[in-house]
């Protein structure tokens, strides 16, 4: 696997609290259930907000926004590394 590929998830899982929050988008929704699925064999999601905007086809920009909404709105905790490559 390469440093952008992602092993992504089958099924993405979205729980009902998420789907009909309203103060976020539905493209963040689905967004957080394939974050979810990426986590879900550790607890946490490691991927890059460089590699999730490859994944979804999206601007960087765009993952920060969604991160932002799912993290105001409770949905996600979020602690973030700078890693030297």
């Amino acid at each position: 696997m390469s440093d952008h590929e992602l092993d992504l998830p089958y099924v993405a899982i979205i729980p009902y609290n998420v789907q009909i929050d309203e103060s976020i988008t539905d493209s963040c929704k689905l967004y957080y259930g394939q974050i979810v699925g990426l986590g879900k064999k550790s607890g946490y999601m490691w991927a890059t907000d460089e590699q999730l905007a490859q994944m979804k086809g999206v601007s960087i920009r765009t993952i920060e926004r969604w991160n932002n909404q799912l993290e105001h709105s409770g949905h996600i905790r979020r602690e973030t590394s700078n890693i030297p490559s």
